[in-house]
């Protein structure tokens, strides 16, 4: 490594050029110190560096040892490697302990493949090696990811044979497993039995009961809890968002903020936002405070907020915290700019919805979509400019769909043009589909129209 300490830089490329050399020549003290420089350096993130530390492993088959082996394939399951860390488990079948079988699992579970987990579980006793809490902890990653309740009953046999369910890891996972089915009886009997004092096993317990909307039994075990990680905060008041019940989200996050000196989790911030946009309640100075925080860092709660502010009618906060928002250089998505022209058309802001528009479609590059479309042709039409919709439709990339054609419609309606509403109507038949809230708006339109377009009955309909 002496052309490091002369700044000449050593990267993958080279390192992997060095780890084949070394493979070829099964020069294993090397490959250690390479592997060394590797991790200090930081190359260990490198796809080719995995692979390339592969090849020393598979190659130099009776000079790697079992500890350089079980290192190599947590670090490949760490960074997702399947593949490779596959290859080096089954090249060297002799150099294989019960970490190294564990790591596998795990490797599996974690990286999305279940099933996998699961042969390499079972081949694992069908080998000869015994089973422990970190097989099985590994075990019941897979089974959430499956969500399969048969399988969580057949783990929860072998944890039971095996005597390893008193291990707080494996009865909350067994817990969890049961409470993400939906089988809250079957938790409460493991919780009970062997995870009463676990925060993991009480907080898989809250959790479930939230999800199934039976808050007084999550409150309960919330309020008996000692101590309390975001996990549970988060669960307890997601679950009363869920549930429709708006107030105690507030009361809640107030004691959070008072407890707790951590910034709130986004989770927690999310349904907060959720309540807000059900209840038109303003978010507390706490999570307002965090809320700006978190806005710098995420897009999504600009269109939660500027979403939530136009629903309730606080079009200007919605537009100033657009502005803010663009000062502070995040970029505006397909869903912001649905938000503000929304805004726009309830309030009659014509100048300021074209404004949005041009920005999205100039600035941002953004291809306006139906909903973009139809914002503007609603709010044209609510704002009798019925020849400005005509014109951006003509213009559309595409053609207008039943969505577009019926805010048309209704800017016909409403500024009495039965003449525009005919030939409006006649596209919507064409391409309209077969909903039911088509046939129901045409349905109006034609007795509007019968009333002779102005609400009064049309004589000469009737002789």
């Amino acid at each position: 490594m002496r052309s490091n300490a002369n700044s000449v830089v050593v990267d993958e490329f080279t390192l992997t050029t060095i780890l084949n050399l070394v493979a070829k020549l099964r020069a294993l003290s090397y490959g250690k110190e390479v592997h060394c420089f590797i991790i200090k350096s930081g190359n260990d993130l490198s796809v080719f560096a995995l692979s390339s530390l592969a090849d020393m492993v598979v190659i130099g088959v009776h000079l790697v040892d079992l500890v350089v082996k079980n290192s190599f394939l947590a670090a490949c399951c760490r960074e997702g490697q399947m593949e490779i860390a596959k290859e080096t488990f089954f090249s060297t079948p002799e150099l294989r302990d019960d970490v190294t079988w564990n790591t596998m699992i795990s490797g599996y579970a974690q990286n999305g493949f279940p099933n996998d987990a699961i042969l390499v579980f079972k081949r694992m006793s069908d080998d000869g090696f015994c089973w422990n809490e970190h097989s099985f902890g590994g075990l019941l990653t897979a089974c959430l990811t499956l969500k399969s309740m048969n399988l969580g009953k057949e783990v929860h046999a072998w944890v039971l044979k095996q005597g390893t369910c008193s291990n707080p890891f494996v009865n909350s996972g067994i817990v969890d497993i049961y409470s993400r089915c939906g089988n809250m009886k079957y938790a409460e009997n493991v919780q009970t039995r062997y995870g009463k004092y676990n925060i993991f096993a009480m907080t898989s317990m809250i959790a479930g009961y939230s999800a199934r909307r039976e808050m007084r039994k999550a409150r309960c075990l919330f309020n008996s809890l000692s101590e309390k990680n975001f996990v549970v905060w988060t669960a307890i008041i997601s679950g009363y968002v869920n549930s429709l019940q708006c107030k105690q989200p507030f009361d809640l996050f107030q004691e959070y903020a008072a407890k707790e000196i951590d910034v709130p989790d986004p989770v927690i911030l999310v349904s907060l936002l959720g309540a807000c946009a059900i209840t038109s309640q303003c978010l507390p100075r706490e999570a307002d405070s965090c809320f700006h925080d978190e806005i710098r860092k995420c897009q999504r709660f600009e269109n939660m907020m500027i979403s939530a502010y136009a629903h309730h009618g606080y079009e200007v906060q919605a537009i100033r915290l657009f502005d803010e928002m663009w000062k502070q250089g995040l970029r505006p998505d397909a869903v912001t700019f649905i938000a503000l022209l929304s805004v726009c058309r309830h309030r009659g802001l014509v100048d300021d919805g074209e404004k949005y528009f041009q920005s999205m479609t100039k600035d941002d590059k953004i291809s306006p979509e139906t909903d973009h479309y139809a914002c503007m042709v609603d709010m044209y039409g609510r704002s009798n400019k019925l020849d400005k919709a005509i014109t951006l439709m003509k213009a559309m990339t595409f053609g207008p769909d039943s969505i577009i054609l019926s805010a048309f419609l209704n800017g016909c309606r409403a500024n009495r043009n039965p003449e525009l509403a005919r030939i409006a109507e006649e596209k919507l038949l064409e391409v309209g589909g077969d909903s039911d809230g088509r046939y129901f708006q045409l349905a109006r339109l034609c007795s509007w129209r019968k009333m002779g377009g102005n609400g009064k009955s049309d004589e000469r309909n009737e002789s």
